[in-house]
């Protein structure tokens, strides 16, 4: 058997990433925003531009494939006017949900309607890597797609995700669409920071914003999920995750507790830093076939240093995500101060962003990141 190039698996990744959202039957929670859509279809005022917005991995992808199985599967409502009266009118839908059988439906979570179209970051053709941004060209195929006559009939479907994405003359040929849209179509933006996007985006759009889910929920999802998982760790990751669902997947996959738990582990020999334990770390998120762990571990830091900052601005109790978290937390913020913390910040933006542009050696950023942090606890105690 051949062997499997890298390029192999991560064009795989890829696809699998780009399919989840579209081949997900079952989104969990989200009721105000989904009766919102529902609400605006049954009255016949529905919007042809929306913007969804909420944090990465909480549905907003998912959401907005349910909403076009929905709008394909489901017949017009009757105006009223049909020669068999009321008999032959059909009831008012009260769900987004599709029947699983339906064929219509399932030919939008294969990708077999030509009625949807989802654009996403392309790839690199040399590097073979996702591109940092979605181009005019890949912008163009979504005007294409509206200004030719519709392959079926019913609605025409965009989703674009995520709209953040888009270069300055991709979101310039996007806003034609939004300007002059084209009857029966519906254009669905997702973001993660509508307040990065052109005004004249968001005001021709109809907001739609997701917010992030509860423990409650997340423990039902992800026993959903991974039956396998404790109780305990359910929460820890519903915690970690920020209540994003398809973050906490990625977690789950990636063992990220583990790995948060070797960082409280290093943060609580701060001040008297244990480098052998640093250097494990640094050792097994080094090597570039750990991009993507590494990637996860930048992620969890920074985000334990946001709920740091806003915990020690707000004179509140850190979150605990898993037991002692808390106290260590609080231990560091004490020894670095409100300032302190901002620097932290700053600086790890910085290396984050020069390893990625740069080529930092990836050991060197880790190493630097807790041993930058112990001399400063250090220092405070001396």
């Amino acid at each position: 058997m051949a062997a499997v190039k890298e390029d192999d698996n991560y064009a795989a990744e890829l696809m699998a990433e780009d399919l989840a959202p579209r081949s997900t039957a079952q989104l969990f929670g989200h009721h105000g925003a989904q009766q919102q859509l529902l609400d605006a279809f049954n009255a016949g005022r529905l919007h042809h531009g929306w913007l969804v917005t909420g944090p990465k991995g909480v549905g907003k992808a998912t959401l907005a494939h349910k909403f076009a199985r929905f709008l394909l599967a489901t017949p017009p409502a009757d105006d009223g006017d049909s020669l068999f009266g009321d008999a032959l009118t059909p009831a008012a839908p009260t769900t987004l949900d599709t029947d699983d059988h339906n064929p219509i439906a399932a030919r939008v979570m294969t990708g077999g309607h030509g009625n949807v179209k989802t654009l996403v970051r392309g790839v690199d053709e040399k590097t073979k890597k996702r591109r940092t941004v979605i181009r005019v060209d890949d912008a163009r195929a979504v005007v294409h797609f509206f200004s030719h006559t519709a392959s079926e009939a019913g609605w025409r479907i965009a989703i674009i995700d995520s709209v953040d994405e888009m270069n300055p003359n991709a979101a310039n040929a996007l806003l034609k669409i939004l300007e002059e849209p084209p009857e029966n179509s519906i254009l669905i933006l997702i973001s993660h920071s509508p307040g990065r996007l052109l005004p004249t985006i968001r005001s021709r759009c109809q907001k739609l914003a997701l917010s992030a889910l509860g423990d409650e929920e997340m423990s039902q999802f992800l026993a959903d999920k991974h039956p396998e998982l404790s109780a305990e760790d359910a929460i820890a990751l519903s915690r970690l995750s920020g209540g994003a669902p398809g973050r906490a997947l990625a977690y789950v996959a990636e063992d990220a507790l583990m790995l948060y738990r070797a960082m409280l582990d290093l943060l609580g020999t701060m001040g008297q830093l244990s480098r052998v334990r640093l250097l494990a770390l640094a050792d097994e998120l080094a090597p570039a076939k750990a991009e993507t762990r590494f990637n996860m571990f930048m992620d969890l830091y920074q985000d334990w240093l946001g709920r740091l900052i806003r915990a020690h601005a707000t004179g509140r109790t850190c979150v605990e995500v898993i037991d002692g978290d808390a106290a260590i937390s609080m231990r560091v913020a004490n020894g670095v101060g409100g300032r302190g913390l901002l620097d932290m910040a700053n600086r790890i933006a910085d290396l984050r962003g020069a390893a990625a542009g740069l080529h930092l050696d990836r050991k060197l950023l880790i190493l630097t990141l807790f041993e930058e942090l112990n001399a400063a606890i250090a220092k405070s105690a001396a």
